[in-house]
């Protein structure tokens, strides 16, 4: 009611343990780019560069789908929400040229 949220003890640590595990923008870019697997990586920098989830399929003979599973797993694991965020981690990291 007065914009309060109120969590059980349960699901408090789950949120909080949840939180403690993914890697954050804190921590090394080298340590979180290390995280990804090489195809992630492949398709992080094809997401970067404006490619579709189609196009990026295609061109790494994968399904759309397994294209989805890699870019919600590199979302996870970097920490980020927004197709924007991953653009941004991908010129720091000099993984797309500007």
């Amino acid at each position: 009611m007065k914009n309060t949220v109120y969590l059980s003890p349960g699901v408090a640590t789950r949120v909080v343990s949840d939180y403690i595990s993914i890697p954050s923008f804190n921590k090394s870019d080298k340590s979180q780019f290390q995280i990804l697997t090489g195809r992630e990586r492949e398709v992080l920098k094809l997401i970067a560069e404006g490619k579709c989830g189609n196009d990026i399929a295609e061109c790494l003979r994968i399904s759309p789908r397994t294209v989805k599973v890699h870019r919600a797993n590199i979302m996870k694991k970097l920490n980020v929400h927004k197709s924007s965020e991953l653009v941004v981690y991908a010129i720091k990291n000099n993984l797309i040229e500007i």
